[in-house]
């Protein structure tokens, strides 16, 4: 495998007083990694990390390409002189590649470092739109960074920043103008971008046709779809000419009547909708057209880092901006020498089918396909097990429960599409902001339609499977499954549902999901370690990440009992431990140089009661691999091949 460094990280840094703190950094992951409150979404893929609880890690400036570091400065990181000292660390070590971008929250912000307040902050509290304006901000500089021609080299007092981003709109004028001139008026009250907005931008004497392209080529392309755009020879010329340049797209969508035939070749880009005098999209799309344009770049960086990663023979010219159609293959067919890699996620088989009647030979592939390969019919299928639960001191680890569920979607996305099947010990019904179940259903609807996809089992303990309600049981009937565990005491029990339940049953249950008496917490560790050993007899192997160390239910933490039993049971478990909770303990106490000191800080109760367990562990750690959730990529290929 080659050393060579994935394309872009970006880390964001505030003190844990700031109130919105947590809030932004959630946004800048949603935005830059992934959505997972939608996890159907194809999102830009960034890693982002959360430097915020103290003792702060340190920031790997080697790590990738290119490093850009979020600092959220107000009045209590100010006051701070732990974060004075952390930022000034980090200018010290600073390469060329390496972007910090200070954020004045409050007008206090400059006074964070004399180092930094030399550095252009970018002002959040003066600005109306203050979210879009941060992201817009943010978006901007790190594509700019990206676009670069080449290194940026150093000036006397810095080095030279590479320049604006330029915004080409393209429009008809018949029933565009106005619209154009709104959105050019804006930008240029708002950022520092450049702009091609017409005829009056081409120097007089110079050939209109050639200068057209030569701005497209080095643009990020607005396309205000009206009436009219779609029966103009040079809108059209010009939307063509950005995908064979693979340039960023955005369209505005403005359609008042309609049109007699739309333009094929605008579609597989984002698009916005616009309403007549709707002055408040203007800051929404100029973020959507950024994040468009990082997107972009990002994923032809990250395709190209893929192909030279794996050391493919695949020509890194074949990497296109977007998904395969007519123009994108055919003016570029020279180049893609039977290779045409696109942003995932992959295409469905009813769009293969159509381009496979324009050349049976192309490959059209992803950068996961490339890592993973293509799906394989299995004869028998593998059953996955998956441990994950919320964990305490997220932050401490650089990470947020977003991470945890950004995880979970990127393994079992692939998983399922590979045929394995997933074995979850969850509630349905649990908590919204924390449900790993839902998300698993999602993810497994999307596949269901692939011939040999993979399905989801679901574990579910007593008392908790009686509030799964028939409805529930009926909606996922067709790509899950409900395995009921019911403790010996409760035989009969299976069919009971705690809606209806009436009389001592009723009262029974009220008891037991009340969980304040022996009986009932005893109740709880029996049916949990019942449905751990159930689920035990079933599955291949178990992913393990996160994990409760506080407030189970159960004998044990969750996610450590699982681990136990399944190593006796002669299974081999893969442990993401970068994101702390039971997989970090896991890792711990089989690590020489912490597992004593870890033990020797348990209680002597808990050294007790624990001891079984981490014996189990110890004899059987050969069969335990650890990860971070940058090696998901490795784990994956484990699992897989």
């Amino acid at each position: 495998m080659s050393t060579t460094k994935p394309p872009l990280g970006i880390f964001v840094l505030w003190h844990p007083y700031y109130a919105d703190g947590e809030k932004y950094a959630n946004i800048f992951f949603s935005e830059f990694k992934r959505n997972v409150k939608d996890p159907l979404s194809r999102g830009i893929g960034i890693p982002v990390f959360f430097r915020c609880v103290e003792p702060l890690l340190d920031i790997n400036l080697e790590e990738y390409k290119h490093t850009v570091i979020i600092v959220l400065s107000e009045c209590n990181m100010v006051n701070d002189t732990t974060y004075e000292k952390y930022i000034n660390g980090l200018l010290r070590l600073a390469t060329q590649n390496t972007l910090i971008l200070p954020v004045a929250i409050d007008n206090t912000a400059y006074n964070l470092s004399e180092k930094l307040s030399k550095r252009n902050f970018i002002r959040f509290y003066e600005n109306e739109h203050r979210l879009e304006y941060l992201l817009s901000a943010v978006t901007h500089e790190i594509a700019r960074a990206l676009y670069a021609p080449k290194p940026l080299k150093k000036k006397p007092g810095g080095k030279i920043p590479p320049p604006p981003l330029k915004l080409f709109i393209s429009h008809a004028k018949a029933d565009g103008l106005e619209v154009a001139r709104k959105i050019k008026s804006y930008i240029e009250a708002q950022y520092a971008f450049k702009t091609f907005f017409d005829a009056n931008d081409i120097t007089f004497g110079y050939d209109f046709p050639q200068e057209i392209e030569r701005h497209i080529k080095t643009a990020v392309i607005i396309a205000i779809h009206t009436d009219k755009y779609a029966s103009r020879e040079w809108c059209r010329r010009e939307v063509l000419l950005a995908k064979q340049h693979n340039r960023p797209i955005l369209i505005l969508s403005y359609l008042q009547d309609g049109e007699s035939r739309s333009f094929p070749y605008m579609a597989n880009v984002r698009t916005v909708h616009y309403q007549p005098m709707d002055d408040q999209v203007w800051p929404r799309l100029i973020a959507s057209v950024l994040l468009e344009t990082l997107g972009t770049k990002y994923q032809e960086l990250w395709a190209r880092h893929v192909i030279v990663k794996n050391k493919l023979r695949i020509n890194i010219e074949a990497v296109s901006a977007y998904p395969p159609e007519l123009v994108t293959v055919l003016t570029r067919k020279k180049e893609l020498k039977q290779h045409f890699v696109y942003p995932d996620p992959p295409i469905g088989t009813e769009e293969l089918t159509i381009l496979n009647l324009l050349d049976s030979r192309m490959q059209y592939t992803t950068p996961s396909l490339l890592q993973h390969g293509k799906r394989k019919l299995r004869q028998r299928p593998t059953t996955i097990g998956i441990s994950i639960s919320e964990c305490e001191h997220m932050l401490k680890m650089g990470v947020s429960h977003a991470h945890l569920q950004d995880t979970l979607i990127e393994v079992a996305r692939h998983l399922l599409n590979h045929g394995f099947n997933l074995a979850y010990g969850g509630d349905p019904n649990y908590r919204a902001d924390f449900n790993f179940t839902e998300l698993l259903l999602q993810l497994v609807q999307t596949y269901q339609s692939a011939a040999n996809a993979g399905r989801i089992f679901i574990y579910s303990a007593f008392p908790l499977y009686t509030k799964i309600s028939a409805l529930k049981e009926a909606e996922l009937k067709r790509f899950a499954t409900i395995v009921r565990i019911t403790p010996p005491k409760y035989k009969g029990w299976e069919k009971i549902k705690f809606d209806s339940a009436t009389g001592k049953e009723k009262e029974e249950l009220d008891t037991l999901f009340a969980n304040q008496d022996t009986d009932s917490r005893k109740l709880w560790c029996e049916s949990l370690t019942l449905m751990r050993q159930q689920m035990t007899k079933t599955i291949h192997a178990r992913i393990a990440m996160g994990g409760k160390l506080d407030g189970f239910k159960g004998k044990y933490p969750g996610i450590l009992e699982e681990v136990a039993i399944d190593l006796t049971a002669g299974h081999r478990v893969y442990a993401i431990e970068s994101m702390g909770g039971c997989a970090k303990m896991i890792s711990d106490v089989l690590n020489p140089k912490t597992g004593r000191s870890f033990i020797n800080n348990l209680h002597n109760a808990q050294q007790a009661a624990y001891s079984s367990l981490l014996a189990v562990l110890k004899s059987n750690q050969m069969r335990v691999h650890f990860y971070t959730h940058n090696q998901l990529d490795q784990l994956i290929g484990d699992l897989i091949h």
